[in-house]
């Protein structure tokens, strides 16, 4: 429709109408972007401020983020809060820079999302206490035989899943940075590279076979992640690669944050969260119901 040499990369399509003679539909399409523009804006008024509520309701975020307004039935200060702060990103930071850190996060979400449906899959749900004593060597080979051969999960194999599981993430991380960086280096400089790529495939899957050879938890639910460990380790290493092809600064941006969340977290989550205050309550009535045994 016009020579892609010749477009505004700022606003290509009203460009566009406007030269081919067409002012009506580029005011329509610069209309349709401003309204585009109030999703976004939604985005951060709506959702964002519940998720606010709910974190500050369980203790992991300041407790005035949870104050709801008598009437309207919202977080106030949070929606505020939301709104001022998607205003001072946006005046802060370009387009490409804002589009690049909600890519990364939306990633990381992924990312996160994968890990935890493979250790929940792999978790200890066998609630039976063996009769074998723990120092016996039936015990012992009992337990290293139900590693690979048991159809029902274990603490053993429970925390072994877990092993495999940093293995393989960190495997696939290490393959992802060689592939996205081979191509800045020649010659010699690219052997380094080739091998650890080769050592990465072969570690992640040994690590994502090993895993298949695990029990899975047995759950009744309504629906279940077919290929489990196959299509999470899948999308693991997609979500890595396409994280690894941000730039730095995106990096940068992302890693403020998440120190910024870590300390909120550590200096007041860990102290106030409701769901840790439970498994304090309960520890303390488990010890003073303990007898003692008097000297």
């Amino acid at each position: 429709m016009w020579p892609y040499y010749d477009q505004d990369p700022n606003a290509p399509f009203p460009v566009i109408y406007e030269n081919l003679g067409l002012p009506v539909i580029k005011y329509m399409v610069t209309c349709g972007a401003v309204f585009a523009l109030f999703t976004s804006l939604l985005g951060c008024l709506f959702p964002i401020p519940r998720i606010l509520y709910a974190m500050s309701c369980d203790g992991l975020l300041f407790e005035f983020l949870s104050i709801v307004n008598e009437k309207t039935k919202t977080p106030v200060i949070a929606t505020m809060i939301c709104g001022i702060g998607a205003g001072i990103l946006s005046s802060i930071f370009n387009l490409e820079q804002l589009v690049d850190m909600t890519s990364i996060g939306t990633l990381i979400s992924y990312l996160i999302v994968c890990i935890c449906l493979l250790v929940l899959r792999y978790r200890d749900t066998n609630l039976e206490i063996k009769d074998l004593e723990s120092n016996s060597e039936d015990y012992k080979m009992y337990k290293w035989y139900s590693l690979f051969n048991s159809k029902v999960t274990n603490t053993d194999t429970q925390y072994i899943s877990r092993v495999l599981i940093l293995v393989y993430t960190f495997s696939a991380c290490v393959f992802c940075i060689c592939m996205v960086n081979i191509d800045c280096y020649e010659g010699a400089f690219q052997l380094p590279l080739i091998i650890l790529i080769g050592v990465s495939i072969t570690v992640s899957l040994f690590s994502m076979l090993m895993l298949h050879r695990l029990p899975q938890a047995i759950e009744t639910l309504a629906f279940r992640v077919p290929l489990v460990p196959f299509i999470p380790c899948v999308s693991i290493t997609l979500n890595l690669y396409l994280m690894m092809e941000l730039s730095i600064k995106t990096w940068i941006r992302f890693g403020v944050g998440l120190v910024l969340g870590i300390i909120i977290y550590v200096f007041y989550g860990i102290h106030h969260s409701l769901e840790g205050s439970k498994k304090r309550v309960i520890k303390n009535e488990e010890n003073i119901s303990t007898p003692r045994i008097s000297s």
